[in-house]
């Protein structure tokens, strides 16, 4: 296992996993593993995959939350309360009990789970938008990062792609330096895409020269 340290300016690459080429490429439990553990090694990653790379710089993850705004944290604790009622229960009786809670909202907790929902997809932007510096078959001189994403059709494909980048970031971010190791993703290197059928599991390479990647999530 590699001990890894990400420094604030340090590259980092990995797949987006909603990308429906990379969906259609792996089990549910591969995409599975993948979102909870951000470990690229988890997943197949086809030649024309979708990956972004970003950095971890403080000073820009910093504007980007302030350019969200304040968290409406009634909102919060009113979508964290109505989805405790589940807890427990088993998986059916769960989704019953959180439904349930959800529809006995009064409107005045209707709205504040609304602008807590309308500021999650505000913050997630804005991360995104601030340390993505690269995703594998934008052009980003031609069309600026912002104005790529909001191109992406469907719309659930645009959501999908915000809120998983968001999340990996996230995730990275909130690791203590002294738990940033894991197995199969180095520090500063990039993800190797491979044709389907060459091998059976995506590797890492300190070698992505002869890798360029056309997007399934294209903007346009």
């Amino acid at each position: 296992m590699f001990r890894l340290y990400f420094d604030a300016h340090e590259e980092i690459t990995l797949p987006i996993s909603c990308d429906p080429v990379i969906v259609e490429a792996n089990s549910d439990e591969a995409l599975g593993a993948y979102q909870e553990t951000s470990d690229p090694t988890d997943v197949i990653v086809p030649l024309d995959g979708t990956t972004i790379t970003f950095s971890l710089d403080p000073d820009r993850l910093a504007r980007a939350r302030d350019a969200a705004g304040q968290i409406p944290m009634l909102g919060e604790r009113v979508g964290a309360h109505a989805r405790a009622a589940g807890e427990g229960l088993c998986e059916l009786e769960a989704e019953l009990a959180v439904a349930k809670a959800f529809d006995a909202l009064d409107e005045t907790e209707r709205e504040a789970l609304r602008a807590y929902r309308a500021w999650q997809r505000r913050i997630s932007l804005e991360v995104v938008c601030a340390v993505v510096v690269r995703v594998s078959g934008w052009d980003f001189d031609e069309h600026p990062l912002r104005d790529s994403i909001e191109a992406i059709r469907p719309a659930s494909h645009r959501d999908a792609f915000v809120a998983e980048a968001y999340i990996h970031i996230s995730r990275l971010e909130r690791l203590d330096p002294e738990k940033k190791g894991r197995s199969g993703l180095l520090s500063g290197q990039r993800i190797q895409s491979v044709a389907l059928g060459d091998v059976t599991h995506a590797r890492s390479t300190t070698d992505a020269r002869g890798v360029t990647a056309a997007t399934q999530l294209s903007p346009g």
